[in-house]
């Protein structure tokens, strides 16, 4: 559990830091992310520019 413990903490301060570099947080990328693949998935993304591709 203490080493669990550990990765948590390295990992939420790697999230700070990150975060810290640009401007919005993580948290609202992911949100709206949802949002658009609710608005259409990300297969369907795919299938048009398949479709859309010559070759």
């Amino acid at each position: 559990m203490d080493r669990l413990a550990a990765e948590w903490r390295a990992t939420e301060a790697a999230v700070a830091e990150l975060e810290a570099e640009i401007p919005y947080p993580l948290s609202q990328v992911v949100a709206d992310i949802e949002r658009a693949l609710k608005r259409r998935s990300f297969h369907d993304r795919i299938a048009e520019k398949l479709a859309e591709d010559p070759a």
